[in-house]
């Protein structure tokens, strides 16, 4: 690890990370007492909150950090600078890559402990097994997708190109997966066409994989998933480094 670079990384990136770590903090505070009143508070929190905000606000961490830490030095030319050191471009592309986990894995830990407590001070319907298995998927989606985006900002030297991968892929997904349950959710539309038609896009998303119906229902494709998204993550994170240190950077 370099500890120039991750510290430029850190300071650069400083400022997003605590304003998403804040909103999604705040948001489930705010949501958690906003249901007290209601007999399923659980649920109320699974559809308002992490079915929506808790994938949505580290999307957009995900996303605007990854262009930040190559392409756009590359594309911008100040890269050259950490090029000429004498750091080691494997250093280099390793630093940047547990540098970005890091971050994804502390605002989520810290989103874990949030619900750590409220959970046990204040007892939902929804039982904290339940709370803290969306919290883990939700990671690990989030996990696989910034391994996409990783990979984009390692691969392209141009950052316009590497925004069509890097923003497109995810949103592309978050957008399917929740038009699918938007409609799915309007009563007495189950049997329409286009309903159908759009309930079943869903499954062609990567936040499928973070279903609620498949948590609480305890599905026995959750251990499957659990497995195969931290390891589809190494692996592009591993092969978007091997190839970093072998292409060739205009610069």
């Amino acid at each position: 690890m370099i500890k120039a670079i991750l510290k430029y990384d850190i300071k650069s990136s400083l400022k997003n990370w605590l304003i998403c770590t804040a909103i999604l903090l705040l948001l489930f505070v705010a949501l958690y007492f906003s249901s007290e009143s209601m007999k399923n508070r659980g649920a109320f929190l699974i559809q308002q909150y992490f079915t929506m905000f808790a994938t949505l606000i580290p999307l957009i961490f995900i996303i605007t950090t990854a262009n930040k830490l190559v392409v756009n030095q590359v594309d911008e030319g100040s890269f050259f600078m950490v090029m000429v050191s004498s750091n080691r471009r494997i250093n280099i592309i390793l630093t940047k890559a547990l540098f970005y986990i890091g971050a994804i894995t502390l605002m989520n830990g810290l989103l874990a402990l949030a619900v750590l407590i409220l959970v046990n001070a204040h007892p939902l319907s929804m039982d904290l097994e339940t709370a803290m298995l969306l919290v883990l998927f939700n990671y690990l989606v989030s996990l696989a997708v910034s391994s996409i985006c990783f990979f984009a900002t390692t691969f392209f030297n141009n950052k316009k190109n590497a925004n069509m991968l890097c923003a497109g892929f995810p949103l592309i997904s978050y957008g399917l997966f929740t038009l699918a349950n938007m409609f799915t959710e309007i009563p007495n539309l189950e049997d329409q066409p286009l309903v159908a038609f759009l309930s079943k896009l869903k499954y062609v998303s990567i936040y499928s994989l973070a279903d609620t119906s498949l948590i609480n229902e305890r599905s026995g494709w959750l251990i499957f998933i659990a497995i195969i998204l931290p390891l589809a993550a190494v692996a592009i994170y591993s092969l978007s480094s091997i190839y970093f240190t072998k292409k060739d950077i205009c610069l």
